[in-house]
């Protein structure tokens, strides 16, 4: 997704870093897999890993300037605000007056609407939706498909199933799934 996301909006892809000695020199999507370390050799980077936590360690280890990544058939109003190293992935639709923290994940198809704010190192799956006014807290992991209905706030660290409906407010690192959404242990 980030690469393809890179490319279609114009920007070089100096090749992928992965942690996994096996995969360097390999290529993926034409491009070259790099070893964990050759990233220093770089002063812009973008981290495309999915893990909310992993992804937030290596933003505070690595001293580079992290680059967004926003897909060129993706819309975005003007008023919304992005934060560094944020991907918007193909077709994601971010409505006015959205706030998108740093290093999100919005992936293909997903819908932020209007007023809503999503927090750092948060990870929206394909086709999820923000209704109005939603606000994710830091870290927050939305499941495929799911939907969070209008004015609902998420905790830090919650996880919303793929599917769920969430239809009242998540404290901190719980776990919903379901429609409507309910906590699992």
């Amino acid at each position: 997704m980030a690469i393809a996301a890179a490319e279609a909006s114009g920007e070089f892809v100096a090749g992928v870093v992965d942690s996994n000695p096996a995969l360097a020199g390999q290529r993926l999507l034409g491009h070259s897999i790099l070893g964990a370390h050759d990233w220093s050799a770089h002063d812009r980077a973008h981290l495309a890993i999915g893990d909310n936590k992993i992804r937030a360690r290596l933003a505070s280890e690595m001293p580079v300037e992290w680059v967004s990544v926003e897909h060129p058939v993706a819309w975005r109003h003007p008023s919304v605000q992005v934060g560094e190293g944020t991907l918007v992935c193909a077709a994601a639709i971010l409505q006015p007056d959205a706030r998108i923290g740093r290093h999100v994940i919005i992936n293909t198809g997903s819908i932020v609407e209007h007023d809503c704010v999503v927090g750092d190192f948060s990870f929206l799956g394909p086709r999820a939706c923000l209704t109005g006014n939603v606000k994710l807290g830091t870290g927050c992991f939305i499941g495929a498909g799911a939907t969070v209905c209008p004015g609902i706030t998420l905790g830090d660290h919650v996880t919303v199933g793929a599917g769920a409906v969430v239809t009242k407010d998540v404290p901190d690192g719980v776990t919903v799934v379901g429609v409507p959404a309910k906590k699992i242990r």
